[in-house]
């Protein structure tokens, strides 16, 4: 899992849609954290308990990055899964707003939210003026929000509800051919799956 798919789909859990302004912000916040990403699976180097790797330990205890403790996650979905969680757990609502409104708001840097997340104005201050200053667009990609879209709707199988495909309906012939192909497949492979039970 790379950077962008990992800060996608955290966009995805908060209801917002992904945005190259969002992923450039969430890629240089995780920058100043300075995780190994593939290791931890946490980039913004969050304390949240969750399914850590608790056959990594380097002195801080199962799992346990630093005496904070920053976590080791296990994979990246518990990587995601933690930081969501610890982003709404309260503490940090100029954060979320921030990225909900893709501004940098001056209440972000404390006391509470990057302040507290980092123990350090300073780099939250760095983290806010890099917000304002970045020239990534804060548009969504149509595309990805369609498919993002359907996806959330069908609870990932679109099961024959054909009316859902059109959300995507302005796309092109080939990626309209892809999306039937996918569908006949998870339909061969559900109907697989009933012989096999039976």
């Amino acid at each position: 899992m790379t950077y962008d798919e990992f800060f996608a789909e955290i966009c995805r859990r908060l209801g917002w849609g992904v945005t190259p302004w969002r992923l450039d912000v969430m890629k240089y916040w995780a920058t100043h954290e300075g995780m190994p990403f593939e290791r931890t699976w946490n980039p913004w180097a969050t304390t949240q308990p969750g399914d850590v790797d608790t056959t990594y330990d380097n002195g801080y205890g199962p799992g346990n990055w630093n005496w904070v403790p920053v976590r080791v996650y296990r994979t990246p979905e518990a990587g995601i899964t933690a930081t969501v969680e610890t982003i709404l757990n309260g503490y940090y609502p100029n954060i979320l707003r921030c990225f909900q409104d893709q501004v940098g708001y001056q209440e972000a840097v404390g006391p509470q939210d990057f302040t507290s997340w980092v123990g350090s104005a300073a780099y939250g201050q760095n983290v806010v003026d890099y917000m304002n200053s970045t020239t990534a667009s804060k548009e969504v990609n149509m595309t990805d929000l369609r498919i993002d879209e359907l996806w959330r709707r069908t609870g990932g199988d679109a099961g024959g509800n054909f009316d859902l495909l059109r959300l995507i309906d302005n796309q092109n012939t080939a990626t309209m051919a892809l999306l039937r192909a996918l569908i006949a497949n998870l339909r061969q492979l559900a109907s697989d799956l009933e012989a096999i039970a039976s």
